[in-house]
């Protein structure tokens, strides 16, 4: 339903069908340093870069529905 004002970071979103998330609320995604790991964005030829090497996307992970993104999507140690 209508869920406001959550804090969603440190999960694994994975293999979603159509959008990983949506949202068109008042929701934050990362908690100011530590965000999600989306299976659709921790390559690089997926737009996730990590030049400084600290296994988080130099760029946010926009989030559709609205102008809501996770500012630390982060890359999954294997």
């Amino acid at each position: 339903q209508n869920a406001q004002d959550n804090i969603i970071f440190k999960n694994n979103i994975l293999n979603s069908t159509g959008f990983q998330a949506f949202d068109n609320g008042n929701t934050s995604w990362d908690n100011g340093f530590s965000g999600n790991h989306w299976s659709d964005f921790y390559l690089s030829n997926q737009g996730c870069r990590d030049l400084d090497n600290n296994s988080i996307c130099d760029g946010p992970y926009n989030i559709s529905g609205g102008n809501n993104r996770d500012n630390f999507p982060y890359i999954p140690l294997f």
